[in-house]
């Protein structure tokens, strides 16, 4: 072999080797990437888990504060567990009357607010005679238009409990947007028109409201 033909053979090895190295260093820069996105997924999923779990030993507590609470208070209170869809009227600690709750479930319309636990107090008791506005998805839930005027008489109900900065207690209108038995307008909690009769005398304005 000539002179000039080792020195291309050296050449191409030289070449060689170098696209080698070069895929081999691309090679290690994937494998670093593909490795930390894996790790991130999985720093993310463990983050995430982690808020879940959080989030729901914050919500027991909450929920035995609450319960606790209803139970010690003086006076009278309205407490409705949600995992039984019970509403308990107390007095001084003492359960007066038990009622079924039924509230809406599925995915929440559009612009209608979750039922949240918490504490709250009666902010209006409406009777059948009193004017209500009746929320947009009263109609928008069941794929409804809403119309223009929703400020009805009697709207929600023969009795209507306003919470302050709340749900909405109400029994089924025997007419209207809420007439119908298998729809709960979302974020609010539905009684038996009977019990919620019997409620209102005791459900003055700034009557305690637990929902746990």
């Amino acid at each position: 072999m000539t002179s000039s033909g080792r020195l291309g053979a050296a050449l191409l090895v030289i070449l060689g080797a170098g696209v080698a190295a070069l895929g081999g260093r691309a090679y290690h820069l994937g494998r670093v990437t593909l490795d930390g996105r894996r790790a991130a997924g999985v720093a993310r999923a463990s983050a995430e888990s982690l808020g879940v779990r959080v989030a729901a030993t914050r919500e027991q507590a909450l929920v035995a504060r609450l319960r606790a609470e209803a139970r010690a208070l003086p006076g009278l209170l309205l407490a409705v567990a949600l995992d039984s869809n019970e509403a308990t009227l107390f007095r001084d600690g003492l359960p007066l009357r038990r009622m079924p709750v039924e509230r809406a479930t599925g995915p929440l319309p559009t612009g209608a607010p979750a039922l949240a636990r918490g504490e709250y107090v009666v902010g209006r008791v409406a009777g059948p005679k009193d004017t209500v506005e009746v929320p947009t998805w009263a109609w928008t839930g069941r794929g409804m238009p809403a119309p223009a005027e929703r400020r009805l008489k009697g709207g929600l109900g023969p009795v209507v409990v306003e919470l302050v900065d709340g749900p909405w207690l109400y029994a089924r209108h025997p007419e209207g947007p809420l007439a119908d038995s298998a729809f709960v307008l979302p974020g609010a909690l539905r009684f038996a028109p009977r019990d919620l009769q019997v409620l209102k005398p005791n459900l003055q304005v700034g009557t305690p409201v637990y929902i746990y």
